[in-house]
């Protein structure tokens, strides 16, 4: 009996996690402040190249737009 109810719990857990996330993708999708990055591919390092790029090109438009 108890692990039938450990399995409940685990499913529902699993199902709620999953739930959850598609929310948090879907705020984010709506947010025009995210920039997506695809990182297929690409090293560490071509990553952080492209990071650092946004954040200084955030940081020019905040600057802009005080």
């Amino acid at each position: 009996a108890g692990d039938l109810l450990w399995d409940a719990a685990v499913a529902e857990i699993k199902q709620e996690t999953r739930r959850f996330s598609k929310r948090q993708l879907i705020w984010f999708r709506g947010d025009k402040r995210v920039r997506w990055i695809t990182a297929d591919g690409r090293t560490p390092e071509q990553l952080a190249d492209e990071i650092s790029k946004i954040i200084i090109c955030v940081n020019e438009e905040d600057n802009r737009n005080p």
